[in-house]
């Protein structure tokens, strides 16, 4: 049986004590019945929603005796709190007030949260009635506000009122904004420059230039070259004796008077402007070997003599040293079902490397050779590579590096590495155990999983659910530590691939080099410490990343697979993930502890569960559910894709929140952005039975994680009892393929865009 969460506090005069949900846990006896029944109707409460009062149907418990009480008594309730005659003494012997204090100000008592029992509870409720009624929790937040505000504000501010006069020294810090701001520049610009350039420019520039140039040279170029030359060019009635070191640009020829004594000598003609665009980067080319469909593993065999060994070591096989031209029509068709192109296969697959220096100093190319040590005599094999060569990817300079980049260069294909190990250039080699799924785990790795690191199917296949996952290396103990060892990832490697460093506070990352990967996605210090909100990059799918935020997420072990949240079992349903089946079960099918956590903790009951779609708790996003509901939402096989998407179809998420495919899915059903939402009235499509939905819609419905037998048009008021557990799929799982559906959605996005 499951351990109850049911804990009551003592009575007292002035306040009748109610019953209220906690994690503390006490094990249940045999004989035990249910005894928690959750409220038919909402009522209205100044009570914190975070706090769920349970009403049970016994009556009070007293203390037994000789034993102390499992909380010091109630002196002011949560209502009388705010109250501007209680005490300071009444306040502080309260469990559900705190006592604040604000210098220069008038002292108050406000609602705190309540105080963690002592000890557990003595016995189980009794099965006889209480003597009043007990506060019951609103299911869902109240659409009013509270009657009358509270006397006074519930944080205090940092300071009461600004200094008189500026300080005699600085702050210990620099303030995010000047003390006062000139409406317009100043005249002049200063007499003498600072000590120290700035990071970045002055907000306005100076009304007149500066004397003199700086001492040294910007290290960036300016954001726009100048249009114009900087001085008149001088002209001489005789040439030069020597050419000048690169030929000049100029739309007409020049003349002179008398010929030059010896021809100048220039490697290459004048060329006219030119401006070289990288392509765009080909995502199939880095994904492992036995992540590709076998159509095109078997295409790419038979034509471009791939097989899992070159495929995922980049440069090994011999056909990424042709370049386009070089490729016979057959290999040139594989390449295209590839999604390469002239361009892209001769900067992603062959980088360049079959061109000559002349046909890359017409493309512009060569100045990103030449910064990583290559030149025209070295580019053609006669002084050998440059120095750089021989280095690998961390050796390199930023600039380096970029220079690379535009070369179409990754760490992974710069040091020619395992692409399943690095990735796009994983610091650290991915362990590969820790990505096997569940179903292929020998017997041996499951029960050590389980018993040392607390891993269950789901929190397995699914990165970031278990809490395990939570915790740095050094919190963890021997026990935890052996089980690590058993998947090979153990410090840097459970740090990373496993926490992504969540446990280190924001002076560690800048210690060990790792926030700048992380500012680089938009997190700050106050933001990492939970003072302001998390970037909004922290919503956003892999692919709605940019290049570079993605390399930037690389650096912290994280890829398409663990920052989606996707699943190591592969997906052969309809839906885009994996339909949680135990939601599918009818209540009488649920064991014991199942139907515990679904009522006490999730507010169902048995003709909520039966019947989906009619619960209040379904009307919630997965982010709006306390951490305590889920917790326990995640023992019943939800996570945060499957909870929005299977639950309330994503309308209880924000239209600007929605992915661009569920947006368009959704479109096509009838909403938009005014009727969008979880209380506004459904579509006319929502009024047809499965059956008369057109391919397209059933295939944007089975997108949102509707199928037949839930449907509101065309579904039984009554579950399908056992559809999913006699192996019977619903006529949109044998009616609409996942790749139909994806293509369609697919389709229909570039149609609407």
């Amino acid at each position: 049986p499951r351990p109850t969460e049911v804990f009551v506090r003592p009575t007292a005069p002035a306040f009748t004590p109610r019953p209220i949900l906690t994690p503390v846990r006490t094990p249940l006896p045999t004989n035990f019945a249910t005894t928690i029944s959750v409220p038919d109707r909402p009522t209205r409460t100044n009570m914190p929603t975070d706090y769920f009062f349970v009403r049970p149907t016994g009556s009070q418990i007293s203390t037994p005796p000789g034993r102390d009480p499992t909380m010091r008594p109630v002196l002011a309730g949560p209502g009388n709190c705010d109250n501007p005659s209680i005490t300071r003494d009444e306040c502080k012997a309260s469990i559900y007030c705190e006592w604040v204090l604000i210098s220069g100000q008038k002292n108050y008592c406000q609602f705190g949260p309540p105080v963690p029992p002592t000890l557990r509870p003595s016995f189980p409720p009794t099965d006889k009635p209480t003597f009043g009624p007990t506060f019951e929790p609103t299911p869902r937040p109240s659409f009013e506000p509270t009657l009358k505000p509270a006397p006074w504000p519930t944080v205090s501010p940092i300071t009461l009122v600004p200094s008189p006069s500026p300080t005699l020294t600085s702050t210990e810090r620099p303030t995010l904004s000047p003390t006062f701001i000139t409406p317009d520049p100043t005249t002049s610009p200063t007499i003498k420059p600072t000590f120290n350039p700035t990071e970045s420019p002055s907000y306005k520039p100076s009304s007149s230039p500066s004397n003199k140039p700086s001492s040294s040279p910007t290290q960036t170029p300016s954001a726009k070259p100048s249009t114009q030359p900087s001085s008149s060019p001088t002209t001489s009635s005789e040439p030069s004796q020597t050419p000048s070191l690169s030929p000049t640009l100029s739309s007409k020829p020049t003349l002179s008077t008398s010929p030059t004594y010896s021809p100048t000598k220039t490697h290459f003609p004048t060329l006219p402007e030119y401006e070289y665009k990288r392509p765009q980067r080909v995502d199939i080319r880095w994904t492992p070997w036995d992540n590709l469909d076998r159509d095109i593993q078997i295409e790419v065999s038979e034509a471009l003599g791939y097989n899992r060994n070159n495929w995922n070591n980049l440069k090994t096989n011999d056909v990424e040293k042709l370049r386009w031209s070089d490729l016979s029509e057959r290999k040139r068709t594989a390449a295209t079902l590839l999604g390469f192109d002239k361009w892209s296969w001769n900067c992603w697959i062959n980088n360049f490397e079959s061109f000559s220096w002349r046909q890359l100093y017409e493309w512009e190319l060569t100045p990103y050779l030449e910064s990583l040590g290559w030149n025209s005599q070295r580019w053609n094999g006669q002084n050998g590579p440059p120095i750089l060569k021989q280095n690998s990817w961390d050796d390199l300079t930023s600039e380096q590096q970029e220079s690379a980049m535009q070369l179409c260069f990754y760490k992974t294909s710069y040091d020619e590495l395992n692409i399943v190990e690095y990735g796009l250039g994983y610091p650290i080699s991915r362990p590969a155990a820790r990505f096997v799924p569940w179903a292929n785990l020998d017997s041996e790795m499951r029960a050590t999983m389980e018993q040392t690191l607390g891993y269950n199917e789901l929190s397995w296949n699914i990165p970031g659910l278990n809490p395990m996952e939570l915790k740095g290396w050094f919190q963890m103990n021997d026990s935890e530590k052996r089980g690590a060892e058993a998947i090979n990832c153990t410090d840097s490697c459970w740090d990373c691939w496993q926490a992504q460093y969540n446990t280190y506070g924001w002076q560690d990352l800048v210690n060990r080099g790792h926030d700048e990967a992380y500012a680089a996605l938009g997190w700050t210090e106050s933001s990492w410490c939970g003072e302001s909100g998390a970037p909004a990059t922290n919503k956003r799918s892999w692919n709605e990343l940019t290049e570079q935020e993605q390399l930037n997420a690389t650096e912290l072990c994280l890829d398409q697979f663990n920052w989606d949240q996707n699943s190591l079992e592969v997906n052969t349903e309809p839906f885009p993930f994996i339909q949680p089946p135990l939601r599918y079960k009818q209540w009488s099918s649920l064991t014991f502890g199942q139907q515990q956590i679904a009522m006490t903790a999730l507010l169902y009951k048995e003709e909520t569960w039966d019947n989906v779609g009619t619960a209040d708790i379904e009307m919630r996003s997965f982010d709006d559910l306390t951490d305590f509901q889920k917790t326990y939402a995640v023992e019943l096989g939800f996570y945060e894709k499957t909870w929005d998407c299977f639950q309330n179809h994503y309308r209880a998420e924000p239209w600007r929140d929605l992915s661009p495919d569920v947006r368009v899915a959704s479109e096509i059903l009838g909403w938009n952005q005014s009727s969008w939402g979880i209380t506004k009235p459904t579509p006319n499509s929502y009024d047809k039975s499965w059956d008369t939905l057109s391919t397209e819609e059933q295939a944007a419905a089975t997108n949102l994680c509707h199928f037949d037998n839930i449907w509101p048009g065309g579904a039984s008021d009554q579950l399908v009892g056992s559809f999913l557990q006699e192996g019977v799929k619903s006529q949109a799982a044998q009616m609409l393929p996942k790749a139909a559906i994806v293509a369609s959605i697919h389709v229909l996005m570039h149609i609407f865009i």
